[in-house]
C-alpha cells in the first residue's frame, strides 16, 4: 500500500518524558466548536487533555481514580462524556474539567444493564440521543428520556450517524453495520481481518466528513482509509509502520476528528503517541 502524496503535514506532537504535556496512549478526539478546543482522552495517563485548534496543551484533567483506560469521547449539551473503558462506567465532565457523575448503567426494557468497556461513543443533536458502544456487552445502547438497547453485536467499537444511518465498526471480517434510526440491519460492507493486503486490518475509530465519506483509521496496517457509503476504499494515505520521528506517517492511528475547515487529525499511539493534522480538502 504505497503512501499517497501531497499530504500537508501541519504540526505534531511527539511523545517525551521531559515534556508534562506529553501523550501516552491517546484514543478519542472530539472539538468543541463553540470554543473550538480539542478533547483527547489519553488512556495511558488515565487523564483527558485538551488543545487549542493549532494543537498547543491548554488544560488536562482527571486521574487514575476517576478515569481507567478513556476511549471515545462526546461534547453532549455542553457536557463532556467519556467512555471510562477500564472502570465500566461512562464518566461525565464540564468541560473545564470538573467531574460531574460517573453513569454505570441504564435502564432498558428488560431491567438495567451496566456498561462492560464502554469505548465508542456519539450524540445525535437533532434528537437528543446518545449512541454508546458496550464492546465486553456486544452492544450497542441507546439513550435518552428511554434507554434501551439499539443493536446485539459482536465487539462494537465505533459509531456515528448521518442523517439516514447509524454506522458501526467492528473487528468482524466485514467491519461496517449500517443500521436504519430503528435498529433495522440494513447491510455490512468492507472485508477486514482476513489477512488480504486489499482489507482492513485492524478498524478502529471514524468519522464520516461532510461529502458522506468515511475516514477510518486502520489500527494493524498504520493507515487511514477513505471509504465510500457502498462500501470501496477511495485512497489509503499512510501504509507503512513508521519508524520513531518519521510523523508524515501513522504508527497505530486509533483516534481520529475530522474537523469543519477540511483537516483531519489522528492520534497514533505506541511508536510515537502523537496527534497530527492534515490537510485533506483535496481529497474531498
Amino acid at each position: 500500500m504505497a503512501k499517497i502524496p501531497n499530504i500537508e503535514h501541519l504540526k505534531p506532537i511527539l511523545k517525551s518524558n521531559k515534556n508534562t504535556e506529553s501523550l501516552a496512549g491517546p484514543r478519542g478526539i472530539i472539538q468543541d466548536y463553540e470554543s473550538e478546543l480539542i478533547y483527547i482522552a489519553d488512556a495511558g495517563s488515565d487523564v483527558i487533555r485538551v488543545f487549542t485548534p493549532s494543537l498547543e496543551p491548554v488544560l488536562k484533567f482527571g486521574d487514575s481514580k476517576i478515569l481507567s483506560t478513556p476511549a471515545g469521547v462526546c461534547i453532549v449539551n455542553g457536557v463532556l462524556f467519556v467512555c471510562n473503558w477500564g472502570l465500566h462506567t461512562v464518566a461525565i465532565f464540564s468541560l473545564d474539567g470538573e467531574e460531574i457523575t460517573q453513569m454505570k448503567e441504564v435502564t432498558t426494557s428488560n431491567g438495567l444493564s451496566r456498561f462492560t468497556q464502554p469505548i465508542g461513543i456519539t450524540y445525535d443533536k437533532h434528537k437528543d440521543e446518545v449512541y454508546i458502544c458496550d464492546y465486553g456487552g456486544n452492544m450497542v445502547k441507546r439513550f435518552n428520556d428511554v434507554q434501551h438497547i439499539f443493536a446485539m453485536i459482536n465487539k462494537p467499537f465505533d459509531v456515528k450517524l448521518t442523517d439516514e444511518f447509524v454506522i458501526i465498526v467492528t473487528g468482524e471480517t466485514v467491519c461496517l453495520h449500517f443500521y436504519n434510526k430503528e435498529g433495522d440491519m440494513i447491510k455490512s460492507i468492507v472485508s477486514s481481518n482476513q489477512g488480504n493486503e486489499s482489507d482492513i486490518g485492524n478498524p478502529s475509530f471514524f468519522g464520516i466528513d461532510d461529502k458522506n465519506t468515511i475516514w477510518l483509521s486502520d489500527y494493524r496496517r498504520h493507515c487511514i482509509c477513505q471509504i465510500s457509503m457502498d462500501g470501496k476504499i477511495l485512497r489509503r494515505i499512510g501504509g507503512k509502520k513508521p519508524s520513531r520521528g518519521n510523523t508524515e506517517l501513522f504508527s497505530y492511528p486509533t483516534g481520529l476528528l475530522l474537523e469543519k475547515n477540511g483537516c483531519l487529525i489522528s492520534a497514533c499511539v505506541r511508536t510515537d503517541d502523537q496527534i497530527q493534522l492534515f490537510d485533506i480538502k483535496h481529497f474531498r
